[in-house]
């Protein structure tokens, strides 16, 4: 579970994240309990190194798929007529 809070732009900001809940178990009954919550800012380097990874990922598969194309275009290029039957003389 997580908290948001709302910003100037209407966009939400991640505050907390619950570590943990504690029902309150007085008399048999099952009433509100505590709830742990546990400050995010200790994943900030984790998101940020994800989305390095993330973008390495997407950055090779781009250059992949250039050379792939490259290679095609050269195997056969645009430029390439067919020969007439009968050799092209």
């Amino acid at each position: 579970m997580t908290h948001y809070t709302r910003l100037k732009e209407d966009k939400p900001e991640l505050l907390g994240a619950v570590s943990a809940y504690m029902p309150n178990r007085i008399r048999g009954d099952v009433l509100p309990g505590l709830l742990r919550a546990q400050d995010v800012t200790s994943f900030h380097k984790a998101i940020e190194t994800i989305k390095s990874i993330d973008e390495a990922r997407k950055q090779r598969e781009e250059e992949e798929a250039k050379k792939a194309k490259e290679l095609q275009q050269g195997e056969n290029p645009p430029n390439a007529r067919a020969l007439p039957e009968g050799g092209g003389s």
